[in-house]
């Protein structure tokens, strides 16, 4: 996994919008959503995120505001931001406003198109196959929804969206997969391969740390944590040639 880590006085997106980079790391950045959304829209376009249109999603260990804020203390499963979405999310971005202790967030990137060769030449041309029921349903996904009928309006809204497994950009071919979310053949040996610890960058929290992904290319998790004070914002964004 490629990262650039930076200071908030040196930020340059450059290496990420040109996928260079799959991670972008930026130190000291103010606590203030204005100036985060301005470093982000001079590259993409912020979008609303599910399930609630926010902006800037608040999520918290002990929430005051179950409705409006995302717990952060529970596991969160190996994931990518709107994979269900007909538009995904090109990045998405985590800022730390306070932590008191470890409760890290796990990236992991899924170019391994060159460790599964003959998987790749049997089913480059598959779709990925969404199961919303088992994303929605898990206990460990981060929204509580209001009801079964929102619940029911959410998958229809989403269920049909269809897009290719494997995809490529700039730096080469990937798979488009998570094992949260996703239905796949083989899927066993494609998680031993995508989600083996050696490939996993592990990131530990400093309050007013930006972080940045490529949404697309990368699966994210987090461990459930004991954190008292962890309180992230984030924030979602489209290619502006998307």
């Amino acid at each position: 996994m490629k990262i650039s880590e930076q200071e908030w006085s040196d930020r340059d997106l450059s290496l990420l919008v040109k996928n260079d980079v799959d991670l972008v790391v930026i130190n000291n950045t103010p606590t203030c959503q204005v100036e985060i959304y301005n470093l982000i829209s001079k590259h993409y376009e912020i979008c609303p995120q599910d399930p609630m249109n926010q902006i800037f999603v608040s999520i918290k260990n002990n929430p005051s505001n179950d409705v409006e804020d995302l717990r952060s203390d529970s596991e969160l499963a190996w994931h990518i931001d709107g994979i269900y979405k007909k538009k995904p999310y090109n990045v998405t971005g985590l800022y730390c406003i306070d932590i008191d202790s470890r409760a890290d967030t796990m990236f992991v990137d899924n170019r391994i198109v060159d460790k599964i060769p003959e998987y790749y030449k049997q089913h480059k041309d598959d779709l990925a196959v969404i199961d919303m029921q088992r994303l929605t349903n898990d206990e460990k996904y981060p929204y509580k929804f209001k009801s079964e009928r929102e619940k029911k309006i959410f998958h229809r809204f989403h269920g049909s969206v269809k897009h290719k497994l494997f995809q490529e950009d700039a730096r080469g071919k990937y798979i488009y997969y998570s094992n949260s979310s996703s239905t796949l053949k083989n899927s066993s040996m494609i998680d031993d391969i995508l989600y083996s610890p050696d490939r996993v960058y592990s990131h530990e929290w400093k309050k007013r740390q930006l972080v940045i992904c490529n949404n697309i290319t990368t699966n994210h998790k987090r461990k459930s944590n004991n954190s008292k004070s962890r309180h992230m914002w984030k924030v979602c964004a489209w290619n502006l040639n998307s």
